[in-house]
């Protein structure tokens, strides 16, 4: 298949960022491969740009390494950093969470705590 110019030149770098994001996780490409339901040769594929990832494909990768879409295909937008609070052990945390500027009531966030494990429980 050919790629047009203008596909080659928002996809040239898609190899580079995910061997970066691979190698960040410290994942070998058998694993990665693996972890994605891949093959490994699709994962050297990509990240030595010689084939071109499918759009599915794309999304699976941006979802597994916690990236936009856009930052895989263009490396335009940056890794969105992860934030990590313990809900049920939030007394220990420094953090306040908000919602439409207003601080969230103990209540609030009981409420939110189980509703998330409810909605676990309901994919099982």
């Amino acid at each position: 298949m050919k790629i047009k110019i203008w596909e080659w030149w928002l996809l040239s770098g898609l190899g580079d960022r995910l061997r970066k994001l691979r190698l960040e996780r410290g994942l070998e490409p058998e694993k990665m491969a693996q972890q994605l339901q891949f093959t490994k040769s699709v994962i050297w594929s990509y990240e030595l740009e010689k084939k071109e990832p499918s759009v599915s494909h794309i999304k699976r990768l941006a979802d597994f390494f916690d990236v936009s879409t856009d930052y895989l295909v263009n490396g335009i937008e940056e890794k969105q950093p992860t934030l990590q609070i313990d809900l049920e052990n939030r007394n220990k945390n420094r953090h306040r969470l908000l919602i439409d500027g207003v601080e969230l009531s103990e209540e609030e966030l009981t409420d939110v705590v189980a509703f998330i494990k409810a909605k676990r429980l309901l994919k099982k």
